[in-house]
């Protein structure tokens, strides 16, 4: 093999890991797996290449060429429990990530607010059970309140 040229066509590819299952690959690694295998059973675990044969994609089979590529390795999801979010951080992400959006619409309303207190009614409606806990957590008495002075 050495100096030997790859007269085949080649696709490279990359997996790039963070944080947890950088850590999980990591422990296969030291448990002596073998890299190649990981790295194979992780493609196998989040890449199919169909063919469509199906109106569901669930349902349509693996191209063969596919097939023959991962062969017969095995699949390594590298599930990591989604921890959840705190109040502080939804506050963090508001304030990076929506606030310049709610200053320029305010801005572009001549200071205005009402583009919040006309919708407010609704976005709490909207709030999942989860940011609903979060907020319960914060001030115990929310909904309460909020069926009192909303109350029809």
């Amino acid at each position: 093999m050495d100096g030997e040229e790859i007269q085949e066509p080649w696709v490279r590819w990359k997996i790039e890991l963070k944080n947890d299952r950088a850590n999980i690959a990591a422990d296969y690694l030291i448990q002596r797996k073998q890299l190649g295998e990981i790295i194979m059973e992780i493609l196998n675990s989040y890449v199919r290449v169909i063919v469509n044969d199906d109106s569901n994609r669930s349902r349509c089979s693996a191209h063969p060429l596919w097939e023959k590529f991962v062969g017969a390795v095995g699949r390594l999801r590298l599930y990591v429990e989604a921890v959840q979010k705190t109040i502080d951080e939804k506050k963090r992400w508001l304030i990076r990530q929506c606030l310049p959006t709610i200053a320029g619409v305010i801005i572009a309303d001549g200071g205005s607010f009402d583009i919040i207190t006309r919708h407010f009614d609704d976005a709490v409606v909207r709030m999942n059970t989860s940011m609903q806990h979060l907020v319960s957590e914060k001030n115990p008495g929310w909904m309460a309140d909020y069926d009192a002075a909303y109350a029809f």
